[in-house]
């Protein structure tokens, strides 16, 4: 829970939720950045990690989730995230339980809504080529950003201990190019060494939170390559 200094009372973001702040732009609200549909469902798929929904299995699937059957997270993204790798089967590999939730075109809507339903965003029309209308998702309330950005520099730029959730949020903005669009380049290349350690996974806490990340990297190689392939590239 991250208390606003200016009373705009508290504010509890999901992981998912994060990582969607830091790829849209503050003032049009559009998306920017490699690939955030996986990026968000990477952090989803940590999430449920840390929440103990899913967990590695047992000898023989190396590699593999298996779902613990508690009840369904009470954030409506993440359980949407969850019906959907339950219903892809998790007798297939994280890679594409995580392509699965990345390409269902529903979800990312729904994490736009859960933001405004927060008071950090807002949805605004604008009219384009007379007969076109572009949605776009501005911050209203930059101060839950602005404590995530603090969190994340403390983590990149300080010398203390990594929390797991922030080694999460750091090596999946780093997949995505997400850290130059929100950080000082200059100060991140002054702290490249540190933020690699973050990334390398020592930091993530479980074999289930590493096995997220790694799916989110196999995820994204496997969105570009083949594409790239088909094409001719």
């Amino acid at each position: 829970m991250y208390h606003d200094p200016r009373d705009h009372g508290p504010v509890d973001l999901t992981l998912p939720e994060e990582i969607l702040l830091l790829v849209l732009d503050d003032v049009t609200g559009r998306i920017q950045g490699s690939l955030p549909t996986y990026l968000a469902a990477g952090a989803a798929m940590a999430s449920l990690a840390f929440s103990g929904h899913i967990s590695p299995r047992g000898e023989g699937k190396s590699g593999r989730f298996e779902a613990t059957y508690m009840s369904l997270p009470s954030d409506t993204y993440l359980s949407r995230a969850l019906n959907l790798m339950i219903a892809k089967g998790f007798d297939k590999k994280p890679r594409v339980l995580l392509t699965a939730v990345a390409r269902h075109n529903g979800l990312i809507p729904l994490l736009k809504q859960n933001l405004i339903d927060k008071g950090i965003l807002e949805r605004t029309w604008k009219e384009k080529f007379i007969i076109f209308t572009e949605t776009n998702y501005p911050t209203i309330n930059p101060v839950p950003e602005q404590l995530l950005k603090e969190r994340m520099e403390n983590a990149m730029f300080g010398t203390g201990a990594i929390d797991p959730r922030d080694a999460v949020l750091i090596t999946l903005a780093k997949a995505g190019g997400v850290l130059n669009r929100n950080f000082n380049p200059r100060v991140l290349k002054a702290h490249r060494r540190r933020i690699n350690e973050i990334c390398k996974g020592d930091n993530l806490a479980t074999t289930a939170t590493k096995q997220a990340i790694e799916a989110v990297h196999a995820a994204m190689i496997a969105a570009t390559v083949v594409p790239a392939v088909a094409a001719g590239i």
